[in-house]
């Protein structure tokens, strides 16, 4: 297993077939000089245990015979929070969390010229955010101008909480004629040149596993145009979901 540097949650890489930890997917980071950006969308194994904390583990109860009245109001607080919390859809690469912002330039243009510089993006559903915990983005403004299908309403996350068996079929039936998932990390800007990172899912074979590959390009800025210069593909990367076993 090859993993993507050390980001503190929600996704990590996995080649298939080895599958380390309570992460999800990712690859191998591309061997050359020009570093690239690093994707870690959340990892719904830690974002999906309980929303609030077991009153059992709580002080509190370390004082069994203390003031009731203290403990019930303290306790009669907590209870419909906790009820809120649950009633949220988990994180997800899919979904909004975090402090998301609408994508702006310089980052649009280097995403138009990224998308459009994978293989059939015709066949694809792009995931609305991009990004990670240190930046999120929401590419809703790219609808008109990438051209992949843009998941503006988060689908992809209704099908990624659904049934494991179901998630195949409830993409076609979202998405009639659509092959493939893409998920983009937040563009790693320089001087005249960036990195992202493209995450491509075969969505035809989405099940408890959702296979596909890693794709680490490098574009640099000619004039007022950004272009694909560089790209690397890792393959057998699986994106794994939290009911794997």
């Amino acid at each position: 297993m090859q993993q993507v540097g050390n980001w503190p949650g929600p996704i990590k890489a996995l080649e298939s077939g080895a599958v380390a930890g309570p992460a999800r997917a990712s690859a191998a980071h591309p061997p050359s000089s020009l570093e690239t950006s690093h994707l870690r969308p959340p990892n719904p194994r830690v974002q999906r245990t309980r929303p609030c904390a077991s009153l059992r583990g709580s002080p509190l109860t370390r004082h069994p015979l203390g003031d009731l009245i203290v403990l019930w109001w303290l306790v009669g607080g907590m209870l419909p929070t906790c009820a809120c919390v649950s009633n949220k859809p988990p994180p997800s690469d899919f979904n909004a969390w975090g402090a998301e912002s609408p994508i702006a330039e310089p980052d649009r243009s280097v995403v138009i010229a990224a998308i459009g510089a994978l293989p059939d993006p015709k066949e694809m559903v792009v995931a609305r955010y991009a990004g990670d915990t240190r930046r999120r983005l929401d590419l809703s403004p790219l609808v008109s101008e990438i051209p992949a299908t843009l998941d503006l309403d988060t689908r992809l996350a209704e099908i990624d909480n659904g049934p494991s068996a179901r998630r195949a079929r409830a993409f076609a039936k979202a998405f009639p004629g659509k092959t493939t998932v893409l998920v983009l990390a937040a563009p790693d800007l320089h001087e005249g040149w960036a990195t992202i990172t493209a995450w491509v899912w075969n969505a035809r074979a989405w099940e408890c596993w959702l296979p596909g590959r890693a794709e680490y390009l490098t574009l640099t800025q000619e004039s007022d145009q950004w272009r694909v210069t560089d790209s690397k593909v890792v393959t057998d990367v699986s994106l794994a979901q939290s009911d794997c076993d």
